[in-house]
């Protein structure tokens, strides 16, 4: 994120929530580097994506779990 590969962080962020749902605390850092970078124009897109992305992968991983064992937590 800090080099400007948003697109990146967002895929990155995606996988690791698909994998577990402690990947969605990537939200945490993703948040402060947009917090740190709110002054420079930038692609507003990528980094909502990049920030969204970790929850999203945790939700499909939680959703995937409550299907197969009937419980999603």
């Amino acid at each position: 994120m800090r080099s400007g590969r948003w697109w990146l962080a967002a895929v990155g962020g995606l996988l690791s929530g698909l994998c577990r749902p402690p990947g969605a605390l990537l939200v945490v850092p993703a948040l402060i580097e947009i917090w740190r970078t709110r002054s420079q124009p930038g692609p507003w897109l990528a980094a909502l994506a990049a920030l969204l992305a970790p929850l999203a992968g945790a939700i499909a991983y939680l959703s995937y779990v409550a299907v197969r064992f009937g419980d999603f937590f």
